[in-house]
This record gives C-alpha cells, sequence and structure tokens, in this order.
C-alpha cells in the first residue's frame, strides 16, 4: 500500500499542470451540470428534505463554508500582494464554496425544498470550474509540473498571515503594486543596461540598431524563474519564425526571481536536465555585483542554450524598475515606442500574444 501511494505520488508530481487543473475544471463542470439536472428535475414540487438528509447537508455546508473562509477567501482578500492569477483564482474558490456552503445551511435547515440550493451550488461549481480552474491552466506552460507548482505554493507560506508571506514580501520590494507595465504607446524606456563583455549602453541604443519599422521582442527575465525557463523553448520558436522577417530579439538579465537569500523554492531545479544531483551547483544568491549578475547571466545561456543576444540590466535595476518587470515581462517596441506590454509574470509571461501582435504587424 506504501508503495501504491509513492508511485500515486511521484506521478502526480510529474503530471502538467495545466493538465490537473484541466481535469479539475472539467469534473467540476459535469458535476455541476448533473447536480443543475437533477435539480431542474425535482423543481416541479419542490419536494421537501427528508429529516434524515438534514444532518448531512448542514454537515457539508458548514465544513465548505469553513473551508471557503479560512482557506482561498482569506488569502484572496487578503491585501497580501501575490500573483495576480493566483488571486483571482483564490477568490473564485473562495466565493463559490462560501455560496455552495450557504446554500446546503439552508437546504439542511428544512425551510426550502433541496431543488433550489442544488442549482446554487450546481452554478458554483460551473462558475469555479471556467473562472477559476480552466483559467489557471490556460495560463500554465505545457512543460510545468504539478510538483513544481506545488513546490512555489510550499514555498509561498500562505498558510499564515498572507501579507507577511514571501510572495507579498518579493513584490513589494520589486514592484509597482498593481502590475501594470508601460502603456501602449508609450515612448520605451531608455534604461540602462551592460553587455555581457562590460560595455555600458543604452535600451534606446540598441532598440535604434536595426532597419527603421523593424519590431524589437523585449524578454526581461531571470533563470532562477522557473516559469521563465519553462517558457524558453517557446520564445526560441518565436525567434525562429520571424527572426527571417526582420524582427529583432533582445533579453534583459534582471533582478533574480527565486533566489536562496530571496523567495527561495526548494528543488525547483531537480526538473532541469543540467541539474548535477548536487543542491550546492544551484546556490544562487541576489546579485550584489555586476559580476554576479553576469556570471549568472552566463549561467542562463550556458546551461539553456539561450539564443536570444542578451544584456544585463545595470546595478540599481533600472530597466527592471522602468518596465516593471519583476518576475519577468515581455514587451513589443517599435519605433521607440512600446507596440505591446505584456501581463505581469509569472502566469502574465505568454509568448502567444506576442505572436499575435507581430502577425497583425507583418502579415
Amino acid at each position: 500500500m506504501a508503495r501504491f501511494v509513492l508511485c500515486a505520488g511521484v506521478m502526480l508530481t510529474s503530471l502538467p499542470a495545466y493538465r490537473f487543473f484541466r481535469a479539475a475544471a472539467a469534473a467540476l463542470g459535469l458535476g455541476g451540470l448533473a447536480l443543475a439536472a437533477v435539480a431542474v428535475h425535482l423543481l416541479g414540487d419542490l419536494p421537501a428534505n427528508e429529516p434524515e438528509l438534514s444532518p448531512l447537508l448542514l454537515a457539508s455546508g458548514a465544513l465548505l463554508g469553513a473551508i471557503g473562509l479560512a482557506g482561498p477567501l482569506r488569502v484572496g482578500y487578503s491585501g497580501a500582494a501575490i500573483p495576480r492569477e493566483i488571486q483571482q483564482t483564490a477568490r473564485v474558490s473562495g466565493v463559490t464554496l462560501l455560496t455552495s456552503g450557504g446554500a446546503l445551511l439552508v437546504a439542511g435547515s428544512g425551510r426550502v425544498g433541496v431543488a433550489l440550493p442544488l442549482l446554487v451550488v450546481a452554478a458554483c461549481a460551473l462558475t469555479l470550474a471556467i473562472a477559476g480552474m480552466g483559467r489557471m491552466s490556460a495560463r500554465l506552460p505545457r512543460t510545468f509540473l504539478l510538483g513544481e507548482l506545488a513546490a512555489i505554493v510550499r514555498s509561498a507560506r500562505l498558510g499564515g498571515d498572507a501579507r507577511q508571506s514571501a510572495p507579498d514580501r518579493e513584490f513589494r520590494r520589486w514592484t509597482t503594486l498593481g502590475g501594470q507595465g508601460v502603456p501602449v504607446g508609450r515612448p520605451a524606456p531608455d534604461s540602462e543596461v551592460i553587455t555581457l563583455d562590460g560595455e555600458a549602453t543604452s535600451l534606446g541604443a540598441l532598440f535604434a540598431d536595426g532597419d527603421a519599422g523593424a519590431p524589437t521582442v523585449l524578454v526581461l527575465g531571470s533563470y532562477s524563474c522557473p516559469h521563465f525557463r519553462r517558457r524558453l523553448d517557446e520564445l526560441h520558436r518565436l525567434l525562429d519564425r520571424w527572426s527571417g522577417r526582420g524582427v529583432r530579439f533582445l533579453a534583459v538579465y534582471i533582478t533574480e526571481a527565486h533566489p536562496e537569500d530571496g523567495w527561495a523554492i526548494e528543488g525547483q531545479y531537480e526538473q532541469d536536465p543540467e541539474y548535477t544531483g548536487d543542491p550546492a551547483d544551484f546556490c544562487f544568491l541576489h546579485a550584489r555585483t555586476l559580476e554576479d549578475r553576469r556570471r549568472m547571466a552566463s549561467w542562463l545561456v550556458d546551461k539553456k542554450a539561450l539564443r536570444l543576444p542578451l544584456v544585463l540590466d545595470a546595478m540599481g535595476d533600472p530597466a527592471r524598475r522602468d518596465y516593471n518587470a519583476w518576475p519577468i515581462r515581455l514587451y513589443v517596441i517599435r519605433d521607440g515606442r512600446v507596440a505591446f506590454c505584456g501581463d505581469q509574470g509569472p502566469f502574465g509571461f505568454d509568448p502567444g500574444p506576442v505572436d499575435g501582435v507581430l502577425k497583425a504587424m507583418l502579415g
């Protein structure tokens, strides 16, 4: 039995996270439709509850309500600075659980028939399936594993005061709260950057170094962001698709997302092919000098075979600040102006919309 549980655990952690959320969305959706069908069948005569059913309804309602209040609702409305998609999913989960619990409590009270409360529960299940689990599955990289997502959730330490959690601390330190980037149509900030050879330059100079009207895909991130590493193959496919048509690509290595002296994620590199088995080889800290940042950027290039031209954010993090890019972000720059601003990472970092923008520009 223990071996079976262990094997099942290994299989779950190796499952792509988007498939888990897609399966959860499907299960909730089918369950919601089944409940709705039962409720509609019962609506004709609105039967009173059987007395022996009331304790089960009351207990189920109290349990769902307590879970919603103590878990996702508390996290979603805590005021903590956490990734927007996690906050939205937590809010949807909390509201639907609390509403479902309330409906079951009303049904268990015996004052109304069970049909209408069942319809409410069915609507909540469908809402959670579409706006919660379904939306989350669409935002995850296809190569991102459930075990990796679980490690991030554990590292966040949201079980206590969410306003003192790791994501709250780091987002408040490194981002402009609200998560907005540079609006479309605004001039692209001319932030100072450093080449891997140590030469100081600016993003404006690099944007201008090419054919007039040629768009530049600007990628801002760091190796210690697992979401960034899982999207690199998509970025390379984007590069292969568009570089022959004059589109330029530029990566800026910014502040680490998950260093060991910041928001650390235990075991986050174990699924990467370059992992040596020795955690000491993957102990990455916040850059305190330009050489620290250059070393980390070089590691990214070497270990991930990065094919995008890469520069370093200068110490003081001007590019990270100007583009509100932590932990990762995508832009398209054309003629010195922002033509596309991606959503805030980690989940908003998606090369798909960039491909659509380039198609609209170049046909």
